[in-house]
């Protein structure tokens, strides 16, 4: 799966938790701002994934997506006008 740092702040301790199994949790320390990120997902079914970090600025993101996820989709963290952090998934239901 691919992370998209949108945002002017590096990201820090993501996790990535499949199916509401804690066992499955997949993290990465730090997506630079405006900068690219793989982590591998496990190689059973994967129906959903809830993602969650932090930003530099001390806000923390989260959120889930279910439907088809395997290692060619795709998660973007933006910033919106109001410096609010939001994270969307190219995800099939």
């Amino acid at each position: 799966m691919t992370i998209n740092n949108t945002t002017i702040y590096d990201l820090t301790d993501l996790h990535f938790i499949c199916n509401n199994d804690s066992s499955s949790n997949e993290e990465l320390s730090l997506v630079k701002a405006g900068s690219s990120e793989t982590v591998e997902l496990p190689r059973s079914s994967v129906y959903s994934i809830h993602v969650s970090g932090k930003a530099a600025n001390g806000t923390s993101f989260s959120n889930t997506f279910s439907g088809t996820i395997d290692n060619s989709s795709s998660v973007t963290i933006s910033l919106d006008d109001s410096a609010n952090l939001s994270v969307i998934a190219n995800i099939a239901d």
